[in-house]
């Protein structure tokens, strides 16, 4: 099997290095030359080379602003905003908002345990069995 880099696709950011530096670095790929970017898109998250995470939260807002628009288009429009509804949306803006917002700095070695808590992060497992519970506890209420 090979692999092969595209390099089209190849992108760079260097984040420590003093500025006059990160100008003068260039990288040879696939006999092309490429040249750092300020920002760099990774898993989603938008990283700058000063790690100020700017252009994710403007980006992250923008979507937010976007998808929250559509939802009345998506949703049933009867009796107004339901507390459901506005629970929907709300629910669609934080999960894009706080995208990749516990962030932490740690080493490969530390386990997902503590890099939750070190984040300040509720592992999603916790959140989904909270959220079964209610589910639970409102269809029994409503018996």
């Amino acid at each position: 099997m090979d692999l092969r880099i595209a390099v089209d696709k190849t992108e760079i950011i260097i984040l420590r290095a003093p500025r006059a530096t990160r100008d003068q670095i260039h990288f040879g790929v696939g006999g092309q030359t490429i040249s750092p970017n300020k920002t760099v898109r990774y898993l989603g998250v938008n990283l700058d080379d000063r790690m100020t995470f700017s252009k994710h939260v403007e980006a992250a807002v923008a979507k937010a602003e976007e998808r929250t628009s559509a939802l009345p288009k998506i949703l049933p429009n009867e009796g107004g905003l339901g507390s459901q509804r506005r629970r929907v949306t709300l629910e669609v803006i934080h999960s894009i908002i706080l995208y990749g917002a516990p962030v932490c700095r740690a080493y490969r070695t530390v386990s997902a345990i503590a890099l939750h808590l070190i984040a300040g992060a509720i592992p999603i497992h916790v959140i989904v069995d909270g959220r079964v519970k209610i589910h639970k506890r409102v269809q029994t209420d409503r018996k």
